[in-house]
Protein backbone atom coordinates (compact mmCIF):
# COMPACT_ATOMS: atom_id res chain seq x y z
CA UNK A 1 0.00 0.00 0.00
CA UNK A 2 1.69 3.36 -0.72
CA UNK A 3 2.04 5.51 2.19
CA UNK A 4 -0.18 8.36 1.30
CA UNK A 5 -2.93 6.16 1.36
CA UNK A 6 -2.49 4.63 4.78
CA UNK A 7 -1.93 7.98 5.97
CA UNK A 8 -4.86 9.03 4.73
CA UNK A 9 -6.69 5.78 5.85
CA UNK A 10 -5.40 6.31 9.73
CA UNK A 11 -6.05 10.10 9.21
CA UNK A 12 -9.99 8.58 8.06
CA UNK A 13 -9.90 6.31 10.84
CA UNK A 14 -9.18 9.08 13.54
CA UNK A 15 -11.29 11.53 12.58
CA UNK A 16 -14.36 8.92 12.40
CA UNK A 17 -13.41 6.65 15.82
CA UNK A 18 -11.73 9.78 17.80
CA UNK A 19 -14.00 11.81 19.22
CA UNK A 20 -10.98 12.96 21.61
CA UNK A 21 -11.19 14.79 24.66
CA UNK A 22 -7.77 15.78 23.88
CA UNK A 23 -8.48 18.15 21.46
CA UNK A 24 -5.19 20.40 21.69
CA UNK A 25 -3.10 17.42 22.15
CA UNK A 26 -0.92 15.71 19.53
CA UNK A 27 -1.48 12.33 18.45
CA UNK A 28 1.56 11.27 19.73
CA UNK A 29 0.52 12.28 23.38
CA UNK A 30 -2.83 10.50 22.55
CA UNK A 31 -1.51 7.00 21.47
CA UNK A 32 1.27 5.08 23.46
CA UNK A 33 4.52 5.21 21.73
CA UNK A 34 3.32 1.72 20.42
CA UNK A 35 0.51 1.78 19.26
CA UNK A 36 1.75 5.62 17.36
CA UNK A 37 5.02 3.30 15.82
CA UNK A 38 2.46 0.70 14.76
CA UNK A 39 0.22 3.05 13.27
CA UNK A 40 3.62 4.46 10.78
CA UNK A 41 3.52 7.96 12.84
CA UNK A 42 7.07 7.56 13.55
CA UNK A 43 8.13 7.86 9.83
CA UNK A 44 6.46 11.39 9.27
CA UNK A 45 8.25 14.16 8.99
CA UNK A 46 7.91 16.91 12.02
CA UNK A 47 5.90 19.11 9.49
CA UNK A 48 3.70 15.68 7.98
CA UNK A 49 3.26 14.91 11.97
CA UNK A 50 2.28 18.56 12.40
CA UNK A 51 -0.12 19.24 9.37
CA UNK A 52 -2.01 15.98 10.30
CA UNK A 53 -2.54 16.90 14.25
CA UNK A 54 -3.96 20.06 12.36
CA UNK A 55 -6.02 18.71 10.26
CA UNK A 56 -7.47 15.78 13.46
CA UNK A 57 -7.56 19.26 15.12
CA UNK A 58 -10.07 20.73 12.57
CA UNK A 59 -12.19 17.97 11.68
CA UNK A 60 -12.56 17.74 15.33
CA UNK A 61 -14.13 21.21 15.67
CA UNK A 62 -16.20 20.70 12.73
CA UNK A 63 -17.19 17.24 12.14
CA UNK A 64 -15.75 14.68 9.23
CA UNK A 65 -16.51 15.30 5.97
CA UNK A 66 -16.94 11.39 5.18
CA UNK A 67 -19.87 11.28 7.90
CA UNK A 68 -21.75 14.24 6.57
CA UNK A 69 -21.48 13.05 3.30
CA UNK A 70 -22.36 9.95 4.35
CA UNK A 71 -25.32 11.30 6.66
CA UNK A 72 -26.50 12.88 3.70
CA UNK A 73 -26.53 9.70 1.18
CA UNK A 74 -28.27 7.87 4.19
CA UNK A 75 -29.72 9.48 7.05
CA UNK A 76 -32.55 6.94 8.13
CA UNK A 77 -29.41 5.05 9.42
CA UNK A 78 -28.75 4.72 13.16
CA UNK A 79 -24.96 5.79 13.32
CA UNK A 80 -24.25 3.83 16.43
CA UNK A 81 -25.41 2.12 19.45
CA UNK A 82 -24.06 1.27 22.91
CA UNK A 83 -24.84 -1.95 25.17
CA UNK A 84 -25.38 0.40 27.48
CA UNK A 85 -26.16 4.51 27.50
CA UNK A 86 -24.83 7.57 29.07
CA UNK A 87 -22.08 6.87 31.69
CA UNK A 88 -22.63 3.17 32.27
CA UNK A 89 -21.56 2.90 28.03
CA UNK A 90 -18.52 4.36 28.65
CA UNK A 91 -16.14 1.94 27.09
CA UNK A 92 -18.38 -0.62 25.62
CA UNK A 93 -19.21 1.02 22.50
CA UNK A 94 -20.00 -1.44 19.00
CA UNK A 95 -18.13 -0.66 16.38
CA UNK A 96 -18.81 2.57 14.80
CA UNK A 97 -20.05 2.67 11.64
CA UNK A 98 -19.81 6.64 10.84
CA UNK A 99 -19.39 8.73 14.37
CA UNK A 100 -19.64 8.31 17.81
CA UNK A 101 -22.64 8.00 20.25
CA UNK A 102 -23.21 11.69 21.22
CA UNK A 103 -25.00 10.55 24.54
CA UNK A 104 -21.73 8.68 25.45
CA UNK A 105 -19.02 10.96 27.79
CA UNK A 106 -15.89 12.00 26.19
CA UNK A 107 -14.66 11.04 29.77
CA UNK A 108 -15.01 9.61 33.17
CA UNK A 109 -14.12 10.59 36.68
CA UNK A 110 -13.74 7.77 39.68
CA UNK A 111 -11.73 7.05 42.07
CA UNK A 112 -9.60 3.69 42.82
CA UNK A 113 -10.31 3.16 46.51
CA UNK A 114 -7.60 2.22 48.94
CA UNK A 115 -3.63 2.64 48.16
CA UNK A 116 -2.82 3.04 44.70
CA UNK A 117 0.40 1.95 44.06
CA UNK A 118 0.93 2.81 39.93
CA UNK A 119 0.97 0.46 37.04
CA UNK A 120 3.34 -2.07 36.35
CA UNK A 121 2.31 -2.94 32.73
CA UNK A 122 -0.17 -5.06 32.99
CA UNK A 123 -2.23 -3.40 35.83
CA UNK A 124 -6.11 -3.97 36.61
CA UNK A 125 -7.76 -0.59 37.78
CA UNK A 126 -11.12 -1.00 40.15
CA UNK A 127 -13.32 2.23 40.05
CA UNK A 128 -15.73 3.35 43.13
CA UNK A 129 -18.14 3.55 40.30
CA UNK A 130 -17.56 -0.86 39.50
CA UNK A 131 -16.11 -0.14 36.00
CA UNK A 132 -12.78 -2.58 35.94
CA UNK A 133 -10.22 -1.51 33.73
CA UNK A 134 -6.88 -3.44 32.49
CA UNK A 135 -3.97 -1.89 31.06
CA UNK A 136 -2.98 -2.35 27.72
CA UNK A 137 0.45 -0.57 27.11
CA UNK A 138 3.34 -1.69 28.52
CA UNK A 139 4.18 1.20 30.67
CA UNK A 140 5.16 1.69 34.65
CA UNK A 141 4.39 4.54 36.73
CA UNK A 142 4.83 4.52 40.68
CA UNK A 143 3.61 6.76 43.18
CA UNK A 144 2.15 6.08 46.75
CA UNK A 145 -1.42 7.57 46.79
CA UNK A 146 -4.83 6.64 49.07
CA UNK A 147 -8.35 6.90 47.04
CA UNK A 148 -6.82 9.21 44.04
CA UNK A 149 -9.25 10.63 41.61
CA UNK A 150 -8.94 8.77 38.16
CA UNK A 151 -9.95 10.17 34.73
CA UNK A 152 -10.52 8.00 31.65
CA UNK A 153 -10.72 9.60 27.98
CA UNK A 154 -11.70 8.48 24.45
CA UNK A 155 -9.06 8.92 22.64
CA UNK A 156 -7.97 8.12 18.90
CA UNK A 157 -8.60 5.02 16.99
CA UNK A 158 -11.02 4.14 19.86
CA UNK A 159 -8.32 3.92 22.89
CA UNK A 160 -8.86 5.60 25.65
CA UNK A 161 -6.22 6.58 28.63
CA UNK A 162 -6.05 6.09 31.78
CA UNK A 163 -4.41 9.33 33.68
CA UNK A 164 -4.48 10.09 38.16
CA UNK A 165 -5.46 13.31 38.43
CA UNK A 166 -2.68 15.64 39.75
CA UNK A 167 -0.29 13.47 37.19
CA UNK A 168 0.70 13.83 33.84
CA UNK A 169 1.20 10.42 32.96
CA UNK A 170 -0.95 8.22 31.43
CA UNK A 171 -1.46 4.77 30.37
CA UNK A 172 -3.98 3.45 27.76
CA UNK A 173 -6.26 1.29 29.10
CA UNK A 174 -9.08 -1.19 27.95
CA UNK A 175 -12.70 -1.72 29.96
CA UNK A 176 -13.16 -5.17 30.88
CA UNK A 177 -16.57 -4.88 32.75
Amino acid sequence: MHPHFRLLALFSATVLLAGSAFADTSLKDELSPREFESAGLNRLTPAELANLNRLVRVDREHGSSAARDSERASPQKQNTFSVEGGAAGFGREEKVVRQLDRETPKEIRSRILGEFKGWTGHSTFRLENGQVWRQTDGSSFTARLKDPVVIIRKASLGSYRLKIEGFSTQTTVQRVD
